[in-house]
């Protein structure tokens, strides 16, 4: 029984292997502007992404998107290595607000801040990096990661700034089956691969995770349906924003696979001007 054990474990080894993506984020207290609101302290980047738990700090964030091999699991990320430093002054941060879209209801009530966090010695908000999502988009594996560069001492009211972070997403390979459509045809094929190298941060390494996107037959090898049915040219305007600085919110985004397609309703708001765009 033990023989047969060990033999197991040597062709599940054999099945797996590890691997490993590193990066660097730096932030530096030029790009942080300040501000104050209602008695508070508002703390902003200039892509005006925040935490997002009620009646806490309003911190800062910043969030990135890589492209992996795609037969990767993602088994966890960590900061390896940081600098630190404190940032000039006290600060009373905003709390964290309800979100209000602008459909014609009226804004929710003000959410005072939590005392169990704004007296408290606890950092917050409690860590420097997570994965936010971990997906599959028309043929690519991308990860969308959080990273917290600011930090907050509550009741001192003090910030700190981590202006260089180090960091390595850890996964493994061939832990998983990945279904590939049967067939694309050779336009799409390149129009993916243009809009992902937009939508992520590491696009240099595109080619390097694109073997098996590839190696899908073109059209008229074989049949089958293809990835995202109608929307692409809906990622090329979001593509478009991202590269122009154009800050929005994705509010809306689901698939729905009907005989043989795949078809996807986004819609998408600009805050501050109550705009909205959408498939829908």
């Amino acid at each position: 029984m033990k023989r047969i054990i060990f033999i197991i474990e040597i062709l599940l080894v054999s099945f797996y292997s590890n691997g490993q993506f590193s990066g660097n984020i730096l932030t530096q207290p030029s790009e942080l502007t300040f501000s104050t609101k209602d008695g508070y302290d508002l703390i902003e980047l200039a892509d005006k992404q925040f935490t997002k738990e009620i009646g806490a700090p309003m911190i800062p964030i910043k969030t990135f998107k890589y492209v992996l091999p795609l037969e990767a699991e993602v088994t966890n990320i960590e900061i390896v290595n940081y600098s630190k430093q404190q940032i000039t002054g006290l600060y009373y941060i905003y709390p964290v607000q309800p979100p209000h879209i602008p459909d014609g209801s009226p804004m929710p009530d003000f959410v005072p801040p939590s005392l169990d966090i704004y007296s408290s010695t606890d950092p917050y908000p409690g860590q420097t990096v997570e994965i936010s999502e971990d997906t599959y988009v028309m043929g690519y594996k991308i990860v969308s990661v959080i990273f917290f560069p600011l930090e907050y001492i509550p009741v001192n009211k003090e910030i700190f700034l981590y202006s260089s972070m180090d960091f390595i997403i850890n996964y493994t390979i061939g832990a998983g089956q990945i279904q590939l459509p049967n067939s694309m045809s050779s336009s799409r094929k390149k129009a993916v691969k243009e809009i992902i190298k937009i939508l992520v941060d590491n696009d240099s390494d595109i080619e390097n995770f694109s073997t098996q996107f590839n190696n899908i037959p073109e059209d008229g090898s074989s049949s089958g349906w293809e990835i995202i049915h109608t929307s692409i040219w809906f990622l090329c305007i979001l593509a478009m924003m991202k590269r122009l600085g154009v800050f929005f919110f994705l509010l809306f985004s689901f698939y729905v696979v009907n005989e043989g397609t795949c078809q996807t309703w986004q819609r998408i708001y600009f805050p501050n001007t109550g705009i909205s765009l959408g498939s829908y």
